[in-house]
């Protein structure tokens, strides 16, 4: 039996989810903001035209898989990024030096640490670390999975070409053994998640960890500058890390360009970047911070599960971990 369109739009409940195009429109942090010049004007030539300038895929939309070219589907969304900014700060005059590290220890003036979290040993008595791995052939029910464990979460994510990544986030007890980090990951302790990734084909080169994590903000060292995750880490169960490192970045540009332009001293470059984060971040790194703490909580065991089934509850989280 086949139905036309006509008839099951008749049956259908249409919510219109449309932003209004605008200059105020919401957008990735990385777009340019949407420009509107009034170009033409009754009074002076008889007829009115706004002229509008935006980046691609502004406006409300659902992505397709096709959007992107076909060779970004050849890789990993992040070492696409990755590559994409690469390419983007030779072509603006960057010199990129590949296959080394930042060996001193001193960041003096006119150096911008942005090279990640910070290493910390110990957090009280619990120590934080991270494992992520790609996989294939995982059935997903949305396209981003969350899953509890009692000492971690793990999230699922999919990825150009079928793939998905798996990454989470554990605790554990200061001098405890640590089990099998590949079945921590892949659901040893969360029968859901296990049975998610039962036949998943993991792609062995992909596994990777870090430790040393730190979930609390780290004041920039006198005289240093920093951006992104070498200042704060936001907790992962937010979603907002990768948003928070651009938006820190973009924080950071004006007082920047006025320390180049010999505007402002380095000291009070520092002063307008500390205080643009301070505005932009405290709010929602304290939420983050309760968040984090709630989902290993006895209260959460109580009162976690019919919390979660609220959409007030999400609603609320997501507003002000934005």
């Amino acid at each position: 039996m086949t139905l036309e369109l006509s008839e099951l739009l008749g049956r259908a409940r249409i919510i219109d989810m449309s932003y209004p195009l605008s200059p105020e429109f919401p957008l990735f942090p990385v777009y340019d903001p949407v420009r509107v010049v009034e170009k033409f004007t009754c009074a002076r030539d008889g007829f009115f035209v706004n002229s509008w300038a935006f980046d691609e895929h502004c406006g409300t939309h659902v992505d397709a898989p096709a959007q992107a070219p076909q060779a970004a589907h050849a890789r990993p969304a992040r070492q696409q990024l990755d590559l994409e900014l690469a390419h983007e700060f030779e072509k603006l005059g960057g010199e990129l030096h590949q296959d080394s590290r930042w060996r001193e220890n001193e960041f003096h003036e006119g150096t911008v640490r942005a090279t990640g979290r910070r290493l910390e040993k110990k957090e009280t008595n619990w120590r934080w670390f991270g494992l992520k791995v790609h996989a294939r052939n995982v059935r997903l029910a949305a396209d981003l999975e969350m899953h509890l464990l009692p000492d971690g979460y793990v999230g699922l994510c999919r990825l150009p070409g079928g793939e998905v990544n798996v990454c989470g986030l554990f605790r554990r007890a200061s001098r405890t053994p640590l089990e099998d980090p590949r079945a921590l990951l892949l659901g040893s302790n969360n029968a859901r998640l296990r049975q998610r990734l039962e036949h998943a084909a993991v792609a062995e080169g992909s596994f990777c960890a870090v430790a040393g994590l730190s979930l609390e903000p780290t004041p920039a060292r006198p005289g240093e500058c920093c951006v992104g995750d070498a200042l704060t880490m936001i907790p992962p169960v937010t979603g907002n890390g990768m948003s928070m490192a651009f938006e820190s970045a973009s924080l950071a540009l004006d007082p920047l360009v006025a320390w180049s332009n010999g505007t402002i001293s380095w000291r009070q470059m520092q002063e307008a970047i500390a205080h643009a984060h301070r505005d932009a971040f405290s709010s929602r790194l304290r939420w983050a911070k309760w968040l984090q703490r709630f989902l290993f909580s006895r209260l959460f065991r109580l009162l976690g599960p019919s919390a979660l089934r609220s959409e007030l509850v999400w609603r609320t989280l997501f507003r002000h971990t934005r």
